[in-house]
């Protein structure tokens, strides 16, 4: 199979309400995002990204804040007292998803937070934390930066490096969640701090690309195409994804010479990104807007859904890098 190209564009929008009503086991919202026991840096990376243009509801004040603070109102202490308007909260939105991603407890312990009670929710007070501090960032890892005078100002995590620059996702840009890229030698990077996670799975796409080859095309993988589209993936360039590749594959002449129905390709959607058949729920859903939000809509209501992202980081990858996939 030949690639195709680029992501297109999509001219419909898939809205919040059709993909949270799009089948049970599709579209369950979850806390804690992965459902194995490993603690991939894939899981976390993908809780940030998807939280990409969410803004403050007032000044200093967001949903991060507020549920950690709601946390330490039913007894669960993260930080030395309640943070939501009382602080600037870039480093808050990094503990928040190491929480989503891993568990209360889990969160503490891998990003060395683990005097519970006496935590501060600053930069300096995380960097200081972390007993891993690398030279050569991963995604992951959380950064931080400083001013002209060294004082350390503001976080985030890096999902991404490639090409002599480190990608991150960043709380409290313009008081949103953002994307920023700088020069790995940036002058106002101060640092990073590792958590312990586990190690990636070795060959951690393979098993993917095998089941878009026999999900969407209905065979076995031919060793060209197979190492090409592993060669793609651990390139680690930001504007190629398991969601492009995946989409590449729907978009080759080897599918569409298929000619398939709708409903098949509702099943192709399931086994090649979800690893299952379609349940009866969800199926009838998209078969019931497939005609005005298309297939590339449909594919893309599949693509942002929990499941796809939880199986994503059960198997250490991070889902997407681009909002607009």
């Amino acid at each position: 199979m030949k690639k195709t190209g680029i992501f297109k564009s999509l001219s419909v929008i898939v809205t919040v309400a059709s993909i949270l009503t799009a089948g049970s086991s599709v579209m369950t919202q979850k806390k804690v995002s992965a459902a194995s026991n490993k603690k991939y840096a894939a899981a976390v990376v993908n809780i940030a990204l998807a939280e990409e243009g969410y803004r403050e509801y007032a000044n200093n004040k967001c949903k991060y804040s507020e549920d950690i603070d709601n946390m330490r109102r039913n007894g669960q202490y993260f930080y030395n007292g309640y943070k939501n308007g009382a602080a600037e909260w870039c480093d808050i939105f990094v503990d928040w998803c190491f929480i989503q991603a891993y568990g209360f407890d889990a969160a503490r312990q891998m990003t060395g937070q683990t005097a519970g009670h006496d935590c501060g929710a600053g930069v300096k007070y995380s960097y200081s934390y972390y007993s891993n501090h690398p030279s050569y960032p991963q995604p992951g890892d959380q950064i931080f930066f400083k001013d002209s005078s060294n004082k350390m100002t503001h976080t985030g995590l890096v999902y991404a490096v490639y090409g002599g620059r480190v990608y991150t996702i960043e709380g409290n840009v313009s008081k949103s969640v953002g994307k920023r890229d700088y020069p790995l030698g940036s002058s106002k990077i101060k640092g990073y701090g590792r958590a312990t996670f586990d190690a990636d799975p070795n060959n951690k796409y393979n098993s993917f690309v095998t089941g878009l080859y026999s999900g969407i095309l209905g065979r076995t993988p031919d060793a060209g195409g197979f190492n090409s589209w592993i060669n793609t993936l651990t390139s680690g360039n930001p504007n190629k994804t398991v969601t492009e590749v995946a989409w590449e594959f729907f978009c080759s002449n080897e599918f569409k010479n298929k000619s398939i129905s709708d409903s098949a390709y509702i099943d192709c959607l399931y086994k090649g990104l979800l690893g299952r058949n379609a349940d009866a729920n969800g199926k009838n859903y998209w078969l019931s807007v497939i005609g005005s939000q298309g297939r590339e809509g449909v594919f893309r209501g599949v693509i942002k859904s929990d499941e796809f992202r939880n199986r994503c980081s059960d198997m250490g990858i991070i889902r997407q890098y681009n909002k607009q996939n």
